[in-house]
């Protein structure tokens, strides 16, 4: 490697971190070693060499837990979610202008969002990103891969937005992280919490080279948009998400589709035009495009410390169920919310279940 890539590669690593990252990786094709098909850099740009991937946080790391909490005992929806959107917006900032220095200096880059846009060429139903973000951030030394999938670092857990730049820079490469420093021990908390049953109790294992990645196996990408955009929140027991949606979260995948795209987001939608949206980000496949977080839970309950996650998960399995009053959300307990469901009018009732 020339002298011109390594002091490239130190400019655009002290770039992502001076406008707002917290940690920086780079990855090569010889260090991906064609892992998978979203790990592709030609994919993105013809030609490409090297991607640096970045992270932005929430939020700082005090604001962040406290924020966390109130989200997760629904004490407050807006702000932990105003983070998020921000965090993601502010990576994908960071990612176009990282990518018009390397243009201007003479390489080519691109910049590939951080999340919501997708393959074309795959059902929009599989939402299969062009690039993934977190294979490169494992790989490069970002953090670690937790039991949910989801990239973790010691600082923030994984309440982190990623975003990437591929290059035909020849930049150097970073190290990923020592497997014996994963502070995921699988306590499946993550799993405990996911309504959709998008994650499955066993072992998805890949070996790159020497390091082994081991996660939940996946159903359905579906399941998650299902409940994490809010067009459900229901699985009977004491708590729910932030939705008050109760469509039912079928076993079947054929049947799960069928209930979303036909009953769940035209009633989400119409909910919506009633009641407002708090906050929110855009989205390119649903109604009106505007959308709202109101799970992200396998993301929010993870945490370094063992003691923290089980904190977290207390506060969330006693937070209650949300009713919609005078426009506006509000925590019950799911007893109450019972009552009140049954003394909605039929035509009512259809906005929140089948």
């Amino acid at each position: 490697m020339d002298e011109q890539d390594i002091k490239l590669t130190e400019i655009v690593k002290d770039m992502a971190k001076t406008l707002g990252a917290s940690h920086v990786s780079i990855t090569t094709k010889e260090t991906l070693k064609d892992w998978h098909y979203t790990t592709d850099l030609d994919y993105i740009l013809e030609g490409a060499n090297s991607a640096v991937t970045f992270a932005v946080p929430f939020n700082e790391e005090e604001d962040l837990n406290e924020n966390i909490n109130k989200f997760l005992s629904k004490e407050n929806h807006k702000e932990l979610e105003k983070q998020k959107v921000r965090a993601t917006t502010l990576a994908n900032g960071i990612a176009l202008e990282i990518s018009g220095l390397i243009n201007q200096i003479g390489y080519r880059a691109e910049p590939v969002h951080s999340n919501f846009v997708y393959r074309k060429e795959s059902p929009p139903e599989y939402r299969v990103p062009p690039l993934s973000h977190k294979f490169l951030a494992v790989r490069g030394g970002i953090g670690h891969m937790g039991y949910s999938g989801l990239i973790i670092t010691k600082e923030y857990g994984s309440s982190i937005a990623l975003a990437s730049v591929v290059t035909d820079a020849k930049l150097q490469p970073t190290k990923s992280l020592p497997l014996e420093d994963n502070y995921c021990d699988q306590c499946k908390l993550c799993l405990a919490v996911c309504l959709a049953d998008y994650m499955i109790d066993e072992e998805d294992v890949e070996q790159i080279d020497k390091d082994t990645y081991i996660a939940a196996k996946k159903a359905h990408p579906m399941r998650c948009g299902y409940v994490c955009t809010g067009s459900t929140g229901y699985k009977g027991g004491k708590w729910f998400t932030w939705s008050p949606g109760r469509f039912k979260i079928p076993d079947e995948d054929s049947e799960l589709i069928e209930i979303y795209q036909k009953k769940a987001i035209p009633a989400q939608f119409q909910r919506n035009k009633l009641n407002g949206i708090e906050g929110g980000f855009f989205h390119p496949f649903f109604p009106g495009y505007k959308i709202e977080y109101n799970c992200s839970l396998c993301q929010l309950i993870c945490h370094p410390q063992k003691k923290v996650r089980k904190e977290r998960y207390n506060k969330l399995v006693n937070s209650g169920v949300i009713i919609e009053k005078n426009c506006e959300r509000i925590p019950v307990t799911a007893e109450k919310a019972e009552e009140t469901f049954k003394k909605m009018s039929t035509e009512k009732r259809k906005l929140y279940t089948d």
